[in-house]
């Protein structure tokens, strides 16, 4: 079932930029207890089809492609925050090494997201043509004919557009207004502000729709967590 998003709050410290989550996206009057089961847990009996069951070995079979750390830093070249690689999928970690979130691949070959207190806060789905991050809400991430993406809120409505370009990818918000770029040259990945000043920046391999995706966060109010799930997830199932 589909429903309207309810990020979650973030603290100050849990993040080295400043998210906040902003009220036009829902009110967030419930932010107790992380879902206990599953979003799909209803529909668990029914057999998996042949598409799921291919996304399913794709992405356990490539949940090593993090072969190495990613370090996202400042412009001033201060570290925000680090993913890093486990057996079974990644952490993430601030500045000062402090666990904001881990990602595991369960046994039907989903993303589980965690916080640094071992409570889930939802599942990453889907494959590179939709791929969904469920908690009490859902995203979605559609890619379009042209290999432009659109984010939705799982209610088919429209929150963010991503576009490529030459030099990367263009974000837009649902009214077509510019909230940041993502750039890749001489090896630097740079998500940017609409006035062309970089926000994050990594030197490391990482999928630049996934990086531009961690650039959305921020304009629009959405918890970095879930966001660096669904990053996490294009980048292992190969996006560019």
């Amino acid at each position: 079932m589909r429903q309207r998003l309810r990020p979650l709050l973030l603290s100050a410290a849990a993040w080295p930029l400043v998210f906040v989550l902003a009220s036009v996206l829902g009110c967030a009057g419930d932010t107790g207890a992380a879902p206990a089961e599953d979003p799909d847990t209803a529909a668990a009996g029914e057999a998996a089809s042949s598409a799921a069951a291919d996304t399913t070995a794709a992405r356990s079979a490539t949940t090593t492609r993090l072969a190495a750390k990613v370090k996202f830093k400042r412009d001033g070249d201060t570290t925000a925050f680090e993913l890093k690689p486990k057996d079974d999928g990644a952490k993430l970690v601030d500045a000062n090494e402090q666990e904001l979130a881990r990602y595991n691949v369960d046994e039907r070959g989903k993303i589980k997201i965690k916080d640094a207190q071992d409570t889930v806060l939802g599942w990453v789905t889907g494959d590179l043509a939709k791929l969904k991050v469920k908690d009490r809400a859902v995203l979605e991430l559609v890619r379009q004919d042209d290999g432009d993406y659109k984010l939705e809120d799982g209610a088919d409505g429209l929150l963010a557009k991503i576009k490529r370009r030459d030099y990367g990818w263009k974000m837009e918000d649902a009214a077509g207004a510019e909230i940041g770029k993502l750039k890749v040259k001489d090896g630097k990945t740079s998500v940017r502000d609409p006035a062309d000043q970089t926000v994050l920046y990594t030197k490391d391999a990482f999928s630049s729709v996934a990086a531009a995706t961690l650039g959305l966060a921020e304009p629009l109010g959405l918890d970095h967590r879930l966001l660096m799930g669904l990053a996490l997830d294009l980048h292992l199932l190969g996006a560019d």
